[in-house]
């Protein structure tokens, strides 16, 4: 089997099967052909590097389309570097992080380095680093994000809720790797307008509800 790929304004072909014969080399192949929208109306079918669609031919309407870039955009305000400081049990840093869509618009990538100066709660300071990759689940129809941590946990959340007009977007975890069984986790951002947002990481012992253990307030940098 080969996997084509066309662009269009969503407009398909006359006769569909002409985009779906075998190869040159093999005209009997099998072949699976995949569209991209063009047509939203910006460079590439994406605003600010948001996803390019691409969806099986088979049973696809216009309409899904463009709801499927819709659902994008509670985070599209994310786009960009951001700057701020944290508080939690960890003690007081100083936070950077990058969100980006990488992957031909299919994931939304987030680095993030937190640095604790030695203190009281840290005595010997900390370098923090994660880097995260949010997705749409189309078989679910919500968005999964999935974290990389230095230390070594990997931390995968389902989409919670969604709430104040998107203002409020809460990630509880499904599955985390390198922890005793039992303990969950969630990430909540609270939007306070496109230039601001906090986001708050918790902890739950297994059998216990959770407890904040991070803070951090961001402020846009470019």
């Amino acid at each position: 089997m080969r996997l084509t790929t066309r662009w269009s304004p969503l407009r398909f072909p006359t006769d569909a099967s002409q985009s779906l014969r075998g190869s040159s080399t093999d005209p009997g192949q099998r072949g699976v052909c995949l569209w991209r929208d063009t047509s939203l109306g910006w460079p590439g079918g994406s605003p600010q590097g948001a996803p390019q669609i691409s969806r099986p031919l088979g049973g696809l309407k216009e309409g899904a389309i463009h709801q499927s870039a819709e659902v994008w955009a509670p985070f599209q305000f994310l786009v960009g570097d951001w700057e701020g400081s944290g508080e939690g049990q960890p003690g007081s840093s100083r936070v950077r992080r990058q969100y980006q869509f990488v992957l031909n618009g299919t994931f939304l990538e987030a680095k993030n380095k937190s640095v604790y100066d030695p203190q009281e709660k840290n005595p010997s300071g900390e370098l923090h680093e994660d880097w995260g990759f949010l997705s749409f689940d189309r078989v679910r129809g919500t968005f999964v994000l999935r974290q990389f941590h230095v230390e070594g946990f990997v931390n995968q959340y389902v989409l919670e809720r969604q709430a104040d007009g998107d203002q409020l977007l809460r990630f509880i975890s499904e599955a985390i790797e390198n922890i005793p069984a039992g303990w969950r986790a969630s990430e909540t951002y609270r939007k306070i307008t496109d230039d601001e947002f906090i986001e708050t990481f918790a902890l739950a012992e297994p059998g216990k509800d959770f407890e904040t253990y991070t803070e951090n307030h961001f402020r846009r940098s470019s």
